[in-house]
């Protein structure tokens, strides 16, 4: 690592930080295949463990935070179970949850892989990626407009996942 590096990573600690964007649960399903199944030349993957992590901007959050910054999340989660689960990742990153703002009826981003030993298998995405209703595109901007004053860096993750709608991207470029 170059000494301009070591530099800029020793600043993050103290540092104010808001990223804005696209939270995805990414979630591992780990096991073993040995077989086929009798309907398709489909591997059976015997599933032991499942583990959740931060994805999309969550991870980028989650990153910025183990590198000793303050870091807040201003993005857009469903009413559901792996809302929650994210929101557990997040929690146990030290990513400051104030900003999260949760949407019934929105279900929250996921990407679920099927992992048989060391061979990814097969990933499922899923979640809500139709356009914010003006309401939650409302709340998103006057999120990020109170949140603005109180940070020293913003940081943009777009997915295209539909939570840096045009009204979003005009309200950072102010």
């Amino acid at each position: 690592m170059s000494g301009d590096l070591f530099d800029v990573v020793g600043r993050f600690p103290g540092l104010r930080v808001l990223v804005v964007g696209e939270a995805i649960l990414d979630a591992y399903l780990r096991g073993t295949s040995t077989r086929l199944c009798r309907e398709a030349p489909a591997p059976i993957v015997d599933i032991a463990t499942r583990e959740d992590a931060c994805g999309g901007a969550a991870s980028t959050a989650a990153n910025v935070r183990a590198l000793g910054a303050d870091v807040s999340l201003l993005t857009i989660l469903g009413h559901d179970t792996d809302a929650q689960r994210l929101i557990g990742c997040l929690g146990r990153s030290g990513v400051r949850l104030d900003d999260v703002i949760e949407a019934p009826g929105r279900a929250t981003l996921v990407k679920q892989r099927v992992v048989a030993g060391p061979q990814l298998m097969l990933r499922f995405d899923q979640g809500c990626t139709d356009p914010l209703s003006a309401e939650l595109e409302g709340a998103l901007i006057a999120a990020l407009r109170h949140r603005y004053r109180e940070v020293d860096v913003v940081i943009v993750s777009d997915y295209g996942y539909g939570i840096l709608t045009p009204g979003v991207i005009a309200a950072l470029a102010e």
